[in-house]
């Protein structure tokens, strides 16, 4: 198992739309965070974010879901607070986003630099 630190190279808090309005109007507002990283074999990732991982609805947060894209943008998986792994088909360069929702658009801000693991099982040894 080979476990990869990676900080954001993309991303940012924004307000949600009306459609995420509370009844009495209080505005939800969304982290979208991108990761890339590469692999040189097909392989199976796990994404890790221990600030968000093993809480959900006793989180501070309203939501919290991740994404691992291809080079073409195709969807190849997701989760939430309790990761699974991502099968990866083959070598290439990826990309994980994390998107998390809450009402405070300072708690979000804190996690702008949020640093992530992307744990692989490779089938063959790393040096």
């Amino acid at each position: 198992m080979h476990i990869d630190p990676r900080l954001p190279n993309g991303g940012g808090a924004l307000p949600n739309g009306t459609r995420f309005q509370w009844g009495n109007g209080k505005q939800s507002f969304e982290l979208v965070l991108e990761y890339s990283f590469e692999v040189e074999a097909a392989c199976e990732v796990t994404p890790r974010a221990p600030l968000l991982n093993g809480t959900l609805y006793e989180a501070n947060f309203d939501a919290q879901f991740y994404f691992v894209f291809d080079s073409k943008k195709k969807r190849l998986g997701h989760g939430d607070a309790w990761p699974d792994p991502v099968k990866l088909p083959a070598k290439g360069t990826y990309t994980l986003r994390y998107q998390v929702r809450h009402d405070s658009m300072a708690k979000l801000k804190q996690l702008e630099n949020m640093q992530v693991y992307v744990e692989r099982s490779c089938s063959v040894d790393l040096p």
